[in-house]
Protein backbone atom coordinates (compact mmCIF):
# COMPACT_ATOMS: atom_id res chain seq x y z
CA UNK A 1 0.00 0.00 0.00
CA UNK A 2 1.53 3.82 -1.04
CA UNK A 3 0.01 6.72 -1.23
CA UNK A 4 1.20 10.07 -3.18
CA UNK A 5 0.07 13.36 -3.76
CA UNK A 6 -2.22 11.99 -6.80
CA UNK A 7 -2.36 8.61 -5.79
CA UNK A 8 -3.15 5.97 -3.41
CA UNK A 9 -2.40 2.51 -4.62
CA UNK A 10 -4.30 -0.72 -2.23
CA UNK A 11 -3.49 -4.34 -2.00
CA UNK A 12 -6.16 -6.07 -0.19
CA UNK A 13 -3.82 -8.10 1.97
CA UNK A 14 -1.65 -5.38 2.94
CA UNK A 15 -4.31 -3.00 3.84
CA UNK A 16 -7.40 -4.75 5.58
CA UNK A 17 -7.52 -6.62 9.10
CA UNK A 18 -9.47 -9.50 9.05
CA UNK A 19 -11.74 -12.06 11.65
CA UNK A 20 -10.83 -15.37 11.64
CA UNK A 21 -14.45 -17.10 11.65
CA UNK A 22 -16.45 -14.88 9.48
CA UNK A 23 -14.53 -15.48 6.12
CA UNK A 24 -18.16 -15.73 4.49
CA UNK A 25 -19.23 -13.08 5.39
CA UNK A 26 -20.19 -9.44 3.64
CA UNK A 27 -17.44 -6.90 3.36
CA UNK A 28 -18.26 -3.44 3.22
CA UNK A 29 -15.76 -1.19 2.07
CA UNK A 30 -16.17 3.23 2.32
CA UNK A 31 -13.52 5.52 0.86
CA UNK A 32 -13.11 9.09 1.96
CA UNK A 33 -11.57 11.09 -0.83
CA UNK A 34 -9.61 13.86 -0.45
CA UNK A 35 -11.95 17.57 -1.50
CA UNK A 36 -10.49 19.46 -4.37
CA UNK A 37 -9.07 16.44 -6.03
CA UNK A 38 -10.49 14.83 -9.73
CA UNK A 39 -10.53 11.21 -7.85
CA UNK A 40 -12.05 7.84 -8.68
CA UNK A 41 -11.53 4.81 -7.19
CA UNK A 42 -10.93 1.26 -9.64
CA UNK A 43 -11.19 -1.57 -8.19
CA UNK A 44 -13.35 -4.97 -8.88
CA UNK A 45 -15.23 -4.98 -5.89
CA UNK A 46 -19.19 -4.35 -6.46
CA UNK A 47 -20.00 -0.45 -6.34
CA UNK A 48 -23.11 0.15 -4.13
CA UNK A 49 -25.42 3.06 -4.68
CA UNK A 50 -23.23 5.35 -2.41
CA UNK A 51 -20.82 5.61 -4.99
CA UNK A 52 -17.86 5.68 -1.86
CA UNK A 53 -19.26 2.34 -0.60
CA UNK A 54 -17.87 -0.64 -1.92
CA UNK A 55 -18.97 -4.74 -0.93
CA UNK A 56 -16.76 -7.86 -1.44
CA UNK A 57 -18.94 -10.65 -1.01
CA UNK A 58 -16.64 -12.78 1.76
CA UNK A 59 -12.64 -12.74 2.63
CA UNK A 60 -11.68 -14.25 -0.21
CA UNK A 61 -13.27 -11.98 -2.59
CA UNK A 62 -12.10 -8.92 -0.42
CA UNK A 63 -8.84 -10.10 -0.43
CA UNK A 64 -8.66 -10.64 -4.21
CA UNK A 65 -9.85 -7.11 -4.94
CA UNK A 66 -6.80 -4.29 -5.42
CA UNK A 67 -7.41 -1.11 -5.24
CA UNK A 68 -6.28 2.14 -7.00
CA UNK A 69 -7.46 6.02 -6.47
CA UNK A 70 -6.78 8.69 -8.25
CA UNK A 71 -6.98 10.78 -11.45
CA UNK A 72 -7.17 8.20 -14.19
CA UNK A 73 -8.32 7.78 -17.97
CA UNK A 74 -11.17 5.74 -17.74
CA UNK A 75 -12.45 4.32 -21.26
CA UNK A 76 -14.54 1.64 -21.75
CA UNK A 77 -16.26 -0.80 -24.27
CA UNK A 78 -18.60 -3.30 -24.77
CA UNK A 79 -18.23 -6.68 -25.97
CA UNK A 80 -20.69 -10.10 -26.40
CA UNK A 81 -20.25 -13.80 -26.21
CA UNK A 82 -22.12 -15.54 -28.93
CA UNK A 83 -25.40 -16.36 -26.57
CA UNK A 84 -25.62 -12.27 -27.16
CA UNK A 85 -24.81 -12.00 -23.31
CA UNK A 86 -22.42 -8.53 -23.51
CA UNK A 87 -19.77 -7.81 -20.87
CA UNK A 88 -18.53 -4.15 -19.91
CA UNK A 89 -14.48 -4.03 -20.27
CA UNK A 90 -13.04 -0.54 -18.94
CA UNK A 91 -9.54 0.61 -18.43
CA UNK A 92 -8.34 2.92 -15.55
CA UNK A 93 -5.23 4.44 -16.68
CA UNK A 94 -2.65 6.11 -14.68
CA UNK A 95 -0.21 8.08 -17.09
CA UNK A 96 1.04 11.41 -18.09
CA UNK A 97 -1.26 11.55 -21.35
CA UNK A 98 -4.18 13.00 -23.15
CA UNK A 99 -7.49 11.82 -23.01
CA UNK A 100 -7.04 11.31 -27.29
CA UNK A 101 -3.97 8.77 -26.50
CA UNK A 102 -5.16 7.34 -23.35
CA UNK A 103 -8.87 6.58 -25.65
CA UNK A 104 -6.21 5.60 -28.57
CA UNK A 105 -4.05 2.88 -26.22
CA UNK A 106 -7.56 1.81 -24.94
CA UNK A 107 -8.97 0.49 -28.18
CA UNK A 108 -5.43 -1.41 -28.10
CA UNK A 109 -6.34 -2.78 -24.89
CA UNK A 110 -9.79 -3.89 -26.68
CA UNK A 111 -7.98 -5.75 -29.54
CA UNK A 112 -6.55 -7.72 -26.68
CA UNK A 113 -9.79 -8.83 -25.45
CA UNK A 114 -11.16 -10.11 -28.45
CA UNK A 115 -8.17 -11.92 -29.51
CA UNK A 116 -8.15 -14.16 -26.22
CA UNK A 117 -11.81 -14.46 -26.74
CA UNK A 118 -11.17 -16.42 -29.90
CA UNK A 119 -9.26 -18.61 -28.15
CA UNK A 120 -11.96 -20.21 -25.97
CA UNK A 121 -15.00 -18.55 -28.07
CA UNK A 122 -16.36 -16.57 -25.75
CA UNK A 123 -15.59 -14.78 -22.34
CA UNK A 124 -16.02 -16.07 -18.48
CA UNK A 125 -19.07 -14.86 -16.91
CA UNK A 126 -17.71 -11.86 -14.77
CA UNK A 127 -18.93 -10.57 -11.57
CA UNK A 128 -20.97 -8.03 -11.94
CA UNK A 129 -20.37 -8.45 -16.07
CA UNK A 130 -17.61 -6.39 -15.35
CA UNK A 131 -13.78 -6.55 -16.37
CA UNK A 132 -11.19 -3.76 -15.54
CA UNK A 133 -7.65 -2.97 -16.57
CA UNK A 134 -6.09 -0.91 -13.63
CA UNK A 135 -3.33 -0.08 -15.31
CA UNK A 136 -0.10 2.62 -14.46
CA UNK A 137 2.64 3.65 -17.11
CA UNK A 138 4.99 5.86 -15.65
CA UNK A 139 9.02 5.99 -15.33
CA UNK A 140 8.90 5.61 -11.47
CA UNK A 141 7.08 2.55 -11.38
CA UNK A 142 8.46 -0.99 -11.34
CA UNK A 143 7.24 -2.90 -14.33
CA UNK A 144 4.78 -6.20 -12.79
CA UNK A 145 1.24 -7.52 -13.65
CA UNK A 146 -1.09 -9.68 -11.44
CA UNK A 147 -4.27 -11.51 -12.52
CA UNK A 148 -7.50 -11.43 -10.23
CA UNK A 149 -10.71 -12.53 -11.01
CA UNK A 150 -12.39 -9.73 -12.76
CA UNK A 151 -8.91 -7.16 -13.02
CA UNK A 152 -5.72 -7.02 -13.62
CA UNK A 153 -3.43 -4.63 -12.15
CA UNK A 154 -0.38 -3.84 -14.50
CA UNK A 155 2.35 -1.57 -14.17
CA UNK A 156 4.80 -0.26 -16.48
CA UNK A 157 8.05 1.83 -16.35
CA UNK A 158 8.13 4.57 -18.99
CA UNK A 159 6.27 7.11 -21.29
CA UNK A 160 2.60 5.97 -22.68
CA UNK A 161 3.15 4.72 -26.41
CA UNK A 162 -0.70 4.98 -27.35
CA UNK A 163 0.02 2.77 -30.27
CA UNK A 164 1.61 -0.36 -28.85
CA UNK A 165 0.33 -2.65 -25.94
CA UNK A 166 2.67 -4.26 -23.94
CA UNK A 167 2.85 -8.32 -24.00
CA UNK A 168 1.65 -8.36 -19.92
CA UNK A 169 -1.89 -7.01 -20.90
CA UNK A 170 -2.23 -10.45 -23.28
CA UNK A 171 -0.51 -12.64 -20.21
CA UNK A 172 -2.66 -10.95 -17.52
CA UNK A 173 -6.00 -11.22 -19.40
CA UNK A 174 -5.32 -14.40 -20.68
CA UNK A 175 -5.32 -15.39 -17.06
CA UNK A 176 -9.49 -14.63 -16.46
CA UNK A 177 -9.28 -18.03 -17.91
CA UNK A 178 -6.59 -20.28 -17.34
CA UNK A 179 -5.90 -20.11 -13.35
CA UNK A 180 -9.17 -17.79 -12.16
CA UNK A 181 -11.81 -20.40 -13.80
CA UNK A 182 -9.26 -22.88 -15.12
CA UNK A 183 -8.07 -22.99 -11.90
CA UNK A 184 -5.53 -25.38 -9.85
CA UNK A 185 -7.33 -27.16 -6.49
CA UNK A 186 -4.23 -26.52 -4.93
CA UNK A 187 -5.01 -23.21 -4.77
CA UNK A 188 -8.35 -23.18 -3.31
CA UNK A 189 -9.20 -22.46 -0.74
CA UNK A 190 -6.44 -19.72 -0.65
CA UNK A 191 -4.67 -19.86 2.81
CA UNK A 192 -3.60 -16.27 4.54
CA UNK A 193 -1.64 -17.89 6.97
CA UNK A 194 1.01 -19.76 5.51
CA UNK A 195 2.67 -20.43 1.80
CA UNK A 196 0.30 -21.66 -0.74
CA UNK A 197 2.50 -24.29 -2.39
CA UNK A 198 0.89 -25.66 -6.02
CA UNK A 199 2.03 -28.27 -8.73
CA UNK A 200 0.09 -26.86 -11.08
CA UNK A 201 1.66 -23.08 -12.31
CA UNK A 202 4.02 -24.68 -14.89
CA UNK A 203 0.34 -24.83 -17.01
CA UNK A 204 -0.93 -21.80 -15.00
CA UNK A 205 1.72 -19.82 -15.54
CA UNK A 206 3.64 -21.29 -18.60
CA UNK A 207 0.48 -21.73 -20.96
CA UNK A 208 -0.21 -18.47 -20.12
CA UNK A 209 2.99 -17.23 -21.17
CA UNK A 210 2.83 -19.22 -24.47
CA UNK A 211 0.02 -17.55 -25.55
CA UNK A 212 1.07 -14.09 -23.86
CA UNK A 213 3.13 -14.26 -26.92
CA UNK A 214 1.26 -15.30 -29.52
CA UNK A 215 -2.00 -13.08 -28.88
CA UNK A 216 0.98 -9.84 -29.27
CA UNK A 217 1.49 -11.22 -32.93
CA UNK A 218 -2.38 -11.74 -33.90
CA UNK A 219 -3.03 -8.78 -32.41
CA UNK A 220 -0.78 -7.36 -34.38
CA UNK A 221 1.57 -5.59 -31.28
CA UNK A 222 4.50 -7.92 -32.18
CA UNK A 223 5.66 -9.66 -35.71
CA UNK A 224 6.79 -13.04 -36.96
CA UNK A 225 10.46 -12.46 -36.29
CA UNK A 226 9.84 -11.72 -32.81
CA UNK A 227 7.61 -14.47 -32.29
CA UNK A 228 10.27 -16.84 -33.99
CA UNK A 229 13.16 -15.58 -31.57
CA UNK A 230 10.76 -16.46 -28.29
CA UNK A 231 9.86 -19.81 -29.67
CA UNK A 232 13.82 -20.18 -29.84
CA UNK A 233 14.26 -18.98 -26.13
CA UNK A 234 11.75 -21.46 -24.99
CA UNK A 235 13.40 -24.21 -27.31
CA UNK A 236 16.52 -23.43 -25.06
CA UNK A 237 15.17 -23.12 -21.99
CA UNK A 238 13.98 -26.83 -22.74
CA UNK A 239 16.60 -28.42 -23.88
CA UNK A 240 20.15 -26.62 -22.00
CA UNK A 241 18.84 -25.20 -19.03
CA UNK A 242 19.64 -27.40 -15.79
CA UNK A 243 16.60 -27.88 -14.05
CA UNK A 244 14.27 -28.51 -17.16
CA UNK A 245 16.88 -31.51 -17.87
CA UNK A 246 16.59 -32.52 -14.41
CA UNK A 247 13.06 -31.56 -12.94
CA UNK A 248 9.83 -32.01 -14.11
CA UNK A 249 7.56 -29.07 -14.70
CA UNK A 250 6.11 -30.15 -11.29
CA UNK A 251 8.44 -30.02 -9.26
CA UNK A 252 9.66 -26.61 -10.54
CA UNK A 253 6.03 -25.48 -9.99
CA UNK A 254 6.21 -26.43 -6.04
CA UNK A 255 9.15 -23.99 -6.00
CA UNK A 256 7.57 -20.52 -6.56
CA UNK A 257 6.60 -19.79 -2.90
CA UNK A 258 10.61 -19.66 -2.86
CA UNK A 259 11.10 -17.85 -5.87
CA UNK A 260 8.60 -15.87 -7.08
CA UNK A 261 9.01 -12.60 -4.81
CA UNK A 262 10.24 -15.02 -2.15
CA UNK A 263 13.42 -13.81 0.25
CA UNK A 264 15.64 -16.04 1.43
CA UNK A 265 19.82 -15.48 2.91
CA UNK A 266 19.99 -19.29 2.94
CA UNK A 267 22.25 -20.91 0.53
CA UNK A 268 20.67 -22.60 -2.42
CA UNK A 269 21.32 -24.64 -5.77
CA UNK A 270 19.56 -22.86 -7.90
CA UNK A 271 21.47 -22.53 -10.77
CA UNK A 272 21.40 -26.03 -11.55
CA UNK A 273 18.04 -27.34 -10.30
CA UNK A 274 15.55 -24.40 -10.84
CA UNK A 275 14.06 -23.29 -14.47
CA UNK A 276 11.40 -20.75 -14.37
CA UNK A 277 7.98 -22.87 -14.56
CA UNK A 278 6.62 -19.29 -17.42
CA UNK A 279 9.43 -20.70 -19.45
CA UNK A 280 8.77 -24.38 -18.36
CA UNK A 281 5.42 -24.54 -19.13
CA UNK A 282 5.29 -22.60 -22.12
CA UNK A 283 7.76 -24.87 -23.69
CA UNK A 284 5.57 -27.44 -22.91
CA UNK A 285 2.99 -25.70 -24.51
CA UNK A 286 4.55 -25.07 -27.79
CA UNK A 287 5.68 -28.87 -27.77
CA UNK A 288 1.82 -29.49 -27.66
CA UNK A 289 0.70 -27.08 -30.02
CA UNK A 290 3.40 -28.51 -32.75
CA UNK A 291 2.35 -31.85 -31.80
CA UNK A 292 -1.00 -31.26 -32.52
CA UNK A 293 -0.67 -29.43 -35.37
CA UNK A 294 1.60 -31.88 -36.78
CA UNK A 295 -1.75 -34.77 -37.21
CA UNK A 296 -4.60 -35.28 -39.52
CA UNK A 297 -7.38 -33.00 -37.98
CA UNK A 298 -6.31 -29.35 -38.18
CA UNK A 299 -6.37 -29.43 -34.56
CA UNK A 300 -4.26 -26.78 -32.64
CA UNK A 301 -3.62 -25.42 -28.81
CA UNK A 302 -6.76 -23.11 -29.41
CA UNK A 303 -8.60 -26.39 -29.52
CA UNK A 304 -7.00 -28.21 -26.55
CA UNK A 305 -7.95 -24.82 -24.44
CA UNK A 306 -11.35 -24.59 -25.67
CA UNK A 307 -11.60 -28.47 -24.49
CA UNK A 308 -10.13 -27.68 -21.11
CA UNK A 309 -12.53 -24.51 -20.57
CA UNK A 310 -15.33 -26.38 -21.44
CA UNK A 311 -14.64 -29.18 -18.85
CA UNK A 312 -12.94 -26.81 -15.83
CA UNK A 313 -13.86 -23.50 -16.52
CA UNK A 314 -17.13 -22.93 -17.68
CA UNK A 315 -18.41 -23.82 -14.29
CA UNK A 316 -15.41 -23.13 -12.63
CA UNK A 317 -14.05 -26.51 -11.97
CA UNK A 318 -10.87 -26.73 -10.23
CA UNK A 319 -8.42 -28.51 -11.99
CA UNK A 320 -6.20 -32.00 -10.42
Amino acid sequence: MWRASRLSWKTSPATFLWLKGADQQPIDVTFQLPTGKNWTIATQLKPGQDKMVFTARDLQYLMDSPIKIGDLHWNEWTLANPDKKQFNFRIALEANTTSEDAAKFASGVEKVTRECQQVFDEFPAFDFNTYTFITGINPYVKGDGMEHRNSTVIHQPGRLNPSYVPGVFMHEFFHCWNVERIRPKTLEPFDFEKSNMSDELWFAEGFTQYYGTLISVRAGFSDVDNFAGAIAGLINTKENTPGAKRFSPVDVSRHAVYVDAGVSIDKNNYANMFTSYYTYGASVALALDMELRSRPGNLSLDDFMKATWKKFGVKDNKVN
